[in-house]
Parts: structure tokens; sequence; C-alpha cells
């Protein structure tokens, strides 16, 4: 993996990041599936194909991060703070989930059934990715696991971007492990800190 561009020059660069599609993903795709409450498909079809177009090619700006996002999910990154980097990353794995859950939920609204799909099975590893945060021995979620490189100090991996990550990914299915449904996991970040 090569050097972003803007981090020519710079001693310390963390280029490595992989939540910043899914993150906008994540605000456009709410926005769109607002838009299609009060308008047809062929509407958004014709006036907002710029943010959501089926098809193979990602021209459209939900489409493409929702491609990215979806090949690369698991591969290492940078935390949220650019201080860990780690083959999974608490934060950029909720906002993939998020990211995935509702694109899916678009890409069917758009008759896009072959790249709901997609999403879907990627969203089924994720799922189960995310059960290798958990750590049954000291109680808690990890911020991130498989440490490589970055700040040596947070060895028990312990960190406010855990409760970040389970308010913003706004998960609302009581069946799912971090759901803000659960007061419980939220009382129980909040007192782990």
């Amino acid at each position: 993996m090569g050097t972003a561009p803007e981090c020519t020059g710079f001693s310390h660069c963390n280029a490595h990041f992989k939540d910043g599609p899914a993150l906008r993903a994540i605000t456009l795709s709410r926005f769109a599936l607002h838009l299609l409450d009060s308008i047809s498909v062929q509407e958004f079809k014709r006036d907002y194909s710029l943010l959501y177009e089926a098809g193979m090619a990602a021209n459209s700006t939900i489409k493409a991060d929702l491609e990215y996002t979806s090949h690369h999910w698991n591969d290492r990154s940078y935390d949220l703070w650019e201080e860990a980097y780690a083959s999974g990353q608490f934060f950029n794995t909720m906002a993939f989930r998020e990211a995935l859950t509702l694109g899916a939920q678009l890409a069917r609204k758009l008759d896009d059934a072959e790249a709901a799909e997609l999403y879907e099975l990627q969203l089924s590893e994720i799922n189960k990715f995310l059960h290798n945060f958990w750590d049954a021995k000291d109680g808690w979620i990890k911020s991130s696991i498989k440490h490589e490189r970055g700040v040596e100090w947070k060895i028990k991996h312990l960190d406010a971007s855990v409760l970040i990550a389970v308010m913003f990914s706004n998960s609302t299915d009581e069946n799912y492990p971090y759901s803000i449904c659960i007061p419980s996991i939220v009382l129980y970040l909040i007192t782990s800190l």
C-alpha cells in the first residue's frame, strides 16, 4: 500500500484510513433513503443519479463508497485517532457495518439487487468479525485487535472510540449485540472507560 499524495513530504502521516468512504456512505445513504420517502424511485433515478446509480460502474458517490467499503472493510487501518494501526478497528468496523446495512436497503429500493446481495454478504462477514472485539477475560469491547504499530500505551485497547462507534452506528436492531437499544451496553461502556 503506497503513501497517499497528501502525505508526501511529511515525516509522519497515517494514510491507511478506511473509514472515510463508509462514513460518507452512511450520511448520504440516510439522506437518499429520506428522499425516497417523499419521491418515487423514478424521480430519484432521474434527479439524484449522482448520489446512487445502479450498475457495475461505480460512477456515483454512494455506490463508489459502498463498493470500496464492501471490498476493503477487512484491510488493516488506523483508528479514528490516528494512533493505532491494526487488523481490526472497532469504530471502523461498526462504520462499515452501518454503511453496508444502509447501502443494501438503498440498493434494494433502487432495484440494484446484485449490489444489495454483495453488501449483505459482506455484512454477514462483518457481523461475524465483530465478535472478535469482545474480550471475555477482561469483560469489555476492545477498540482494536491484532495491533501492529502506533502508540504502545493502549495495551488494554480500551478507548472512548468504542462508545462513539456504538452511538454513531445507531443500530436499532435489538438482536444486535452492540445495539443502542440495549441501555446496558451504553452504561457498560461509560463505566468501563
